[in-house]
């Protein structure tokens, strides 16, 4: 049996997401999965006013407003080849699955 080692690194702009969902499509041709990895969470408010008592003591704050309730928020887009997928599908569903075990033990 023939071996390859590949190594691995994080690029400079590596960054990780909280990512509650996604959506996407096929790409035209047909041959690319785009997905959008997205989080929902409750849309922060525009400003917020610290209140004071005489003696510069914080004593509350006053919230402004928000257009939305919750806010979507988009981390990433990602292009997958649809030759790969197959592959992806069995790693999330053996994550899947491990995570699972775990839960029930």
């Amino acid at each position: 049996m023939e071996h390859l080692k590949i190594g691995t690194q994080k690029m400079p702009g590596y960054t990780r997401h909280h990512v509650t969902g996604f959506w996407g499509g096929i790409s035209p041709d047909g041959e690319k999965l785009n997905i959008e990895l997205f989080e929902d969470a409750p849309t922060l408010p525009d400003e917020l006013t610290l209140l004071f008592d005489n003696e510069g003591r914080v004593i509350g704050n006053e919230l402004g407003q928000v257009q939305y309730p919750i806010n979507r928020y988009i981390h990433a887009g990602v292009t997958i080849p649809i030759s790969q997928l197959p592959s992806i599908i069995q790693w999330l569903q053996s994550r899947y699955d491990e995570a699972m075990n775990r839960k029930n033990k």
